[in-house]
């Protein structure tokens, strides 16, 4: 994610807010995209357990924007 910024520290919107930071108004976060999987627990129809693949698409601000 090297766009030019001096840190290499980054956090969402939420992350920085909860650190009690404040994102710099009219800055635009980076999108990023996570890739995962979840246990699925067995169920009646389906005896065996296995694994989903999930994915969360979420912006991200670097430290030298806040």
């Amino acid at each position: 994610m090297e766009q030019g910024f001096s840190a290499s520290i980054w956090a969402s919107y939420k992350q920085w807010e909860e650190r009690g930071c404040q994102v710099r108004k009219g800055e635009k976060g980076t999108p990023i995209v996570y890739w995962g999987t979840v246990d699925i627990e067995p169920d009646d129809d389906n005896e065996d357990a296995s694994k989903r693949m999930f994915v969360r698409y979420s912006h991200v601000f670097n430290a030298d924007q806040v």
